[in-house]
């Protein structure tokens, strides 16, 4: 409002009781016990009312200094050991085959792959899209550089 400058707007009254008779509003004053009772659960000071501006007042809140947590930022996946616990029971005998080639050919593509196991393109494809969800196997590069190689955790850019 233009006399009140520095605050949002002053109560109306008849307003509010309308609106407590009506069921939008249980009931009056407890606003600023609420608040108190809040800021003291979050650990806060209790806030400080300005009452010397004729019919508004201003509330004051004193937040509490943040506290520094550390954080840890290693990878609890990776392990110095490339996938020591790779369960090779749960795995097919053409994908432990094909592991077994990424593992010795860091960075092999697939087309050396398939000449290597003598199996059809898509059926080496979905092999490698199986060990790629299991995320033993990522492949690494631009698809007319990169190639396969054993998934270590932490990507390398």
């Amino acid at each position: 409002p233009e006399n009140f400058p520095n605050v949002s707007d002053y109560r109306n009254l008849v307003l509010a009781e309308s609106m407590r008779v009506m069921g939008f509003v249980n009931r009056f004053n407890r606003g600023i016990e609420t608040a108190q009772l809040d800021l003291k659960d979050n650990g806060n000071e209790p806030a400080v009312f300005d009452l010397e501006t004729l019919g508004v007042f201003g509330v004051i809140v004193k937040e509490k200094p943040i506290e520094k947590i550390p954080a840890d930022f290693s990878n609890p996946w990776k392990s110095d050991n490339v996938n020591s616990s790779v369960n090779f029971y749960d795995l097919s005998e053409i994908e432990k085959n094909i592991y077994s080639i990424i593992q010795e050919n860091q960075g092999i593509k697939s087309v050396e792959i398939i000449k290597l196991i003598n199996k059809p393109p898509r059926t080496i494809e979905r092999y490698l899209k199986k060990l790629r969800e299991k995320g033993l196997i990522e492949y690494v590069g631009s698809l007319k550089t990169g190639g396969y190689q054993i998934f270590v955790g932490n990507k390398t850019s």
